[in-house]
């Protein structure tokens, strides 16, 4: 397992590069993790500490698990499969046997393929990423318009119950109130002025 810190940007920086080989010293540098606990900084910081295991277990049972989001799989499964795929790349470039053997040509080429695939594992685990958020989003606008048709059912039914009890009830009481309130204003009257 490699040591290293991160930086303000969460970005992975080597502290030593005693068990990295000198042609992938610092490539790890380059790429950017995210916020923590998200699923690029998971996926990314297992990749770098070479636990591709861990990693490819995490996205697999993305895959496998049923999401809260039915459309999730759905949007994401070709990327899903795709991330997998760029870890066995990564895997694949970075415990590459006898690297040492190789030209300082082929061991650039090889170091620039290992950055490759990771800036594009970053860019699916981004993607993948954006999806998620976007139906959480929709999710949470479609709770917000359930809860709104509720309150609104709600005030059109009290509206309604009043309007009723008005027309029932209240007012033929309210009618009848005024009306006895109309007679004795008068009779008051009519008393004052003596007829």
């Amino acid at each position: 397992m490699t040591d290293a810190a991160f930086d303000e940007n969460h970005s992975l920086v080597p502290v030593s590069a005693k068990k990295e080989s000198s042609v992938f010293a610092g490539a790890n540098a380059q790429i950017e993790l995210g916020k923590p606990n998200s699923l690029r900084y998971n996926i990314l910081t297992w990749v770098f500490a070479e636990r591709y295991d861990k990693a490819l277990e995490i996205l697999q049972s993305l895959l496998i698990e049923k999401s809260v989001y039915p459309e999730f799989i759905e949007k994401s499964e070709r990327l899903l499969r795709h991330s997998i795929d760029l870890v066995y790349a990564v895997r694949a470039k970075r415990h590459f046997p006898g690297m040492a053997s190789l030209t300082r040509g082929r061991q650039q080429e090889m170091k620039e393929k290992y950055i490759e695939h990771l800036r594009e594992l970053q860019a699916c685990l981004m993607r993948i990423e954006a999806i998620r958020l976007s139906l959480r989003v929709k999710d949470a606008r479609s709770t917000i318009y359930v809860v709104q048709a509720f309150w609104i059912a709600l005030f059109v039914l009290l509206i309604l119950g009043l309007t009723l009890e008005l027309k029932g009830g209240m007012l033929t009481t309210f009618s009848l109130v005024c009306g006895d309130l109309l007679d004795k204003s008068a009779t008051w009257v009519f008393e004052l002025m003596g007829l």
